[in-house]
């Protein structure tokens, strides 16, 4: 980076691995004081930019907010440092599929302080909730009575089942600016004919079930006016890391000095062009041609317009012209086509094959995940567990909810191979031998849910008093 007085120092990043760290000054657009900022050698897997500042930041803490019409319905939140209500702040309302506000605050509170966001996280919102638009509807009325929101940039942001809420908020409310959704694509969407137009950022793990829908956002957008980005981690299905949240956030950002509602900062933008070419060169490095392209692809998108992207037009060029890009874009394809062979055939023999069949077929899926050199294919066999364990999931619930208890058990077993350490399976497992008048076996099985993790409170109602009673004493 071509900065003056710039300082270099070692840190350790989350790998273990020494970066070096170039610091130095520049105004951050939304606040009026000068702020240290990292520019770090660690951005994600597709090469959107990461920016950090030179200390741990101080957070303030995030609040429980029972709302005024209904005491019953109620949501965390952050206020940024500085915050008063003398100006009007952009405002982000996350949604957690499990109905933890708490979780989704603590995912969006950095990017909250770093760029002087207000951010709301739902207690009620959850998946198979019935009441959702009023449950929307009110947390959105009460954060606007409230606190001093600048109602031309409200988002929504949603891991999973809350990134489906998102989504669905954007479409139908003219109020929302753009989305951030981790982990959930938009199946059907059709941009020609939606009601209005939003800005999306999409992110999904390599390893995630979901990851291919996720990435399928692009295409019916790429030819039209949208503003959209989609990126990846190495990861599985659940919230990105938070720098990734900071990067879309970021993204907004920019997206709001294009349409002047802030103030344009061009050395922001400055930093943001010289990490993504920084970025490039460490994928192409460690051989990932496909990831350096699509971070190219999203630097030019991103700053098209507002600064000068002809060094990344000619990267991305560079890149498409390696043969390496393109054996690697060949064998991406192969890949695509192994993963759906899979899941059709695993498909047709859920509910055909024993459980030791399932045990064996599974195991070699783990084996290969273990032992497999090739990152795409090691992704891709992950997948293919990660959607089993869906399947399971919603088959499983089907089969209980109709009384079809032979299919369930068959479900359950498996499930509990694919993924023995998802607490809903155990629930599941408590719900069939409760339903089965098996107290014991039901006990058991709650009090194992429980101790990895299940706290769905509305679920446990599917169960006996007496079940529920006796795996709480047995914890």
């Amino acid at each position: 980076m071509n900065q003056k007085k710039i300082i270099n120092f070692l840190v350790i990043n989350h790998n273990g691995k020494i970066m070096k760290i170039k610091l130095y000054l520049f105004l951050r657009s939304t606040y009026i004081w000068y702020i240290l900022i990292l520019a770090l050698c660690l951005y994600s897997c597709d090469g959107n930019t990461l920016t950090q500042s030179n200390k741990p930041l101080t957070f303030n803490k995030i609040q429980h907010v029972a709302e005024l019409a209904d005491t019953t319905q109620s949501y965390e939140l952050y206020l940024p440092t500085g915050y008063n209500n003398k100006k009007k702040w952009p405002v982000i309302f996350m949604f957690d599929p499990h109905g933890s506000g708490i979780l989704a605050v603590e995912n969006g509170k950095e990017a909250a302080e770093r760029y002087g966001y207000i951010v709301a996280g739902s207690n009620n919102s959850k998946n198979g909730i019935q009441n959702l638009t009023a449950i929307t509807d009110a947390l959105f009325a009460d954060v606007l009575k409230r606190y001093p929101v600048d109602e031309s940039r409200i988002y929504v942001a949603g891991f999973s089942g809350g990134g489906r809420v998102a989504s669905s908020l954007a479409l139908s409310s003219a109020k929302v600016r753009g989305i951030i959704t981790c982990s959930a694509g938009l199946p059907g969407f059709d941009p020609l004919i939606a009601p209005r137009k939003f800005e999306i950022y999409a992110i999904a793990g390599k390893h995630d079930f979901n990851y291919d829908e996720v990435v399928a956002i692009s295409k019916p957008l790429d030819q039209t006016d949208w503003r959209h980005l989609v990126t990846s981690f190495d990861g599985g299905h659940t919230w990105p890391p938070v720098t990734f949240i900071n990067q879309a956030v970021a993204w907004f950002n920019i997206n709001a000095m294009r349409d002047k509602l802030i103030s344009t900062d061009k050395q922001f933008l400055k930093q943001i062009h010289d990490d993504i070419l920084v970025q490039t060169e460490q994928l192409l490095a460690s051989g990932q041609f496909i990831s350096a392209a699509n971070g190219c692809r999203n630097g030019i998108a991103e700053l098209d317009g507002l600064y000068n992207i002809k060094r990344l037009r000619k990267k991305l060029e560079s890149i498409q012209e390696m043969k390496e890009y393109g054996l690697e874009k060949q064998k991406e394809e192969k890949v695509k086509f192994t993963e759906l062979k899979l899941r059709d055939a695993y498909m047709q023999n859920l509910t055909i094959q024993n459980v030791t069949w399932w045990t064996n077929e599974i195991n070699s899926l783990k084996d290969r995940i273990a032992h497999e050199k090739d990152s795409l294919n090691r992704q891709m066999y992950s997948r293919v567990i990660g959607f089993l364990g869906i399947v399971c999931y919603s088959y499983t619930a089907r089969a209980i909810n109709s009384g079809d208890y032979s299919t369930a058990e068959k479900c359950l077993d498996v499930y509990q191979v694919a993924e023995p350490k998802n607490p809903d399976c155990y629930f599941f497992k408590s719900l069939l031998f409760d339903k089965q008048n098996k107290s014991k076996k039901a006990a058991e099985n709650l009090a194992i849910a429980l101790k990895l993790g299940f706290s769905d409170s509305s679920k446990m109602k599917e169960l006996s008093a007496k079940t529920v009673k006796a795996a709480r004493i047995g914890n």
